[in-house]
């Protein structure tokens, strides 16, 4: 994507504000739950200041296509173009269920 699609330093700024709290989260300490979550996020939003720095932001992972923009303005962090994101989503619910169904039987 070039930079006249996306809006990239709009993009690069929010990531880096993003990371910013996520990490005053993270030294805060408190909840384990959210704590998890806010370092899940910090990973994503770094990888995405990463991929930034090497020209491959919006690129998606697993296609190689383009992610749309209307995903990175919602999302900045997104690695997956809407259709893989899809599988991925897909994939990732089957095997919830399926610890889920693990869970119950134990």
């Amino acid at each position: 994507m070039s930079a006249h699609e996306l809006n990239l330093d709009g993009h690069r700024t929010e990531l880096a504000v993003r990371a910013v709290d996520l990490k005053k989260i993270l030294e805060a300490g408190g909840d384990a739950a959210k704590m998890e979550r806010s370092l899940r996020l910090l990973r994503q939003v770094e990888y995405a200041l990463w991929r930034l720095e090497r020209g491959r932001y919006g690129e998606c992972l697993k296609c190689e296509g383009k992610v749309e923009r209307q995903v990175l303005d919602a999302s900045p962090w997104a690695i997956f173009c809407g259709d893989c994101q899809g599988a991925v989503d897909i994939l990732q619910a089957a095997a919830k269920a399926r610890r889920s169904t693990v869970r119950r039987a134990a």
